[in-house]
């Protein structure tokens, strides 16, 4: 489990999470309030370990009218279709923010990499910290483009990217019951 940032959606996970149960390596079902997760950006005490997110309980306050949600859902949606390639699968952002530089996306457009292409794995032309799968791209397509990404990013603007994305099971303490 990470801590997801605040964004168009609204709040970021802390403001709004309880606590969540989870499946741990010895496939015991253990129990976390929000404060001992140790939520931060993009990261809490539970990622990268084997353990599996169960259920997670939120307070969700609004008092406001269900058409009025409702109207503020579409207008997030929107945005969301407008500014993200959400008519192919990907994975989500695959950069994090770097501290004190602009956002990985613009770092990543500025060193000339929109719409270039492993396989068919291609950095989205509509915003370059997606990576798309065009149809039957593999895993190594994708990972190859995240390196030729951070070195190229390196190369122009002199910052390393730090994936957002992690890949499964090998950066996870995961292993098969």
């Amino acid at each position: 489990m990470i801590n997801a940032g605040k964004g168009t959606a609204g709040p970021d996970m802390r403001s709004i999470l309880k606590s969540v149960r989870y499946l741990d390596e010895q496939l015991q079902v253990k129990e976390e309030k929000v404060e001992a997760l140790e939520l931060g950006y993009r990261s809490s005490k539970l990622k990268g370990k084997p353990d599996i997110v169960l259920e997670a309980d939120f307070t969700l306050e609004n008092t406001d009218e269900p058409e009025s949600i409702q109207s503020r859902m579409k207008a997030i949606l929107a945005v969301r279709k407008a500014k993200f390639p959400l008519n192919y699968p990907n994975a989500g952002s695959v950069f994090k923010q770097p501290d004190g530089f602009p956002p990985a996306g613009w770092l990543i457009e500025q060193a000339g990499l929109k719409g270039r292409r492993i396989g068919n794995a291609q950095i989205s032309v509509k915003h370059a910290n997606f990576i798309i799968n065009l149809g039957g791209a593999s895993s190594s397509d994708v990972k190859e483009l995240v390196l030729l990404i951070q070195e190229a990013v390196y190369k122009v603007h002199g910052v390393m990217l730090e994936r957002e994305v992690i890949y499964w099971p090998e950066e996870t303490n995961w292993k098969a019951w």
